[in-house]
């Protein structure tokens, strides 16, 4: 089976998130040309369902959708995200609470170089 969409109502990503979504009882070939987005069907185990054409039909326009809402909520997700985050932020003075001081040195040496931990 094969089905064409138009490039100009639909974007590569609505088109390949479509596709996925059958790819568990279809093997699916996407290819285009210079208007459309060609997608070739085979079923894997049977044969292709009577409304195989309606049923990716409705998962583009589900799939296009889904990338609008995106698009315009992107900003207040990202505050969202932000404000979400914002307070787990570290205070500078509860970074070292235990006074312990650090030479360059130490930092770099593995822990079995330790003079302490080679006699354990």
């Amino acid at each position: 089976m094969r089905i064409s969409y138009n490039k100009k109502l639909y974007s590569k990503a609505v088109l390949l998130k479509s596709a996925y979504h059958f790819t568990d009882q279809y093997y699916i070939h996407l290819d285009e040309d210079e208007k459309y987005y060609i997608v070739d069907v085979r079923a894997k185990v049977g044969n292709i369902l009577e409304n195989f054409n309606d049923l990716f039909n409705n998962e583009m326009l589900a799939q296009a959708t889904r990338e609008i809402v995106n698009k315009e909520t992107y900003e207040i997700r990202q505050l969202m995200l932000g404000r979400a985050f914002s307070s787990t932020i570290i205070e500078e003075n509860s970074i070292n609470e235990s006074n312990e001081s650090f030479e360059d040195d130490s930092l770099f040496k593995a822990w079995s170089d330790n003079e302490e931990n080679k006699t354990k």
